[in-house]
């Protein structure tokens, strides 16, 4: 079975995150939640596809986005997510 991998965002830092990815993240950390929540259900019903957290860091994905510039979404912060498992997968 193959796994994807997605962003956690400590509530503590939700701020931070609204900050770099601006409209991209819901108001609330708790409607971030219930969205983030509602699409790996979604994924993991329409697929054989089972889903892990990665908890990200803004001031990690900020260094990233500087190299990444194209990346201020919701699909650029899923794929620093992918990229800090892939490294950690690799040491």
């Amino acid at each position: 079975m193959a796994t994807t991998y997605f962003a956690t965002i400590r509530k503590e830092d939700y701020e931070a995150f609204r900050r770099l990815l601006g409209h991209h993240l819901p108001d609330t950390y708790d409607e971030w939640t219930n969205l983030s929540n509602d699409r790996i259900h979604q994924l993991m019903r329409s697929s054989s596809v089972t889903g892990r957290g990665i908890e990200v860091d803004p001031g990690e994905f900020a260094a990233w986005l500087t190299t990444h510039r194209d990346q201020r979404t919701l699909d650029g912060l899923r794929n620093f997510a992918f990229e800090k498992r892939t490294a950690a997968d690799e040491e």
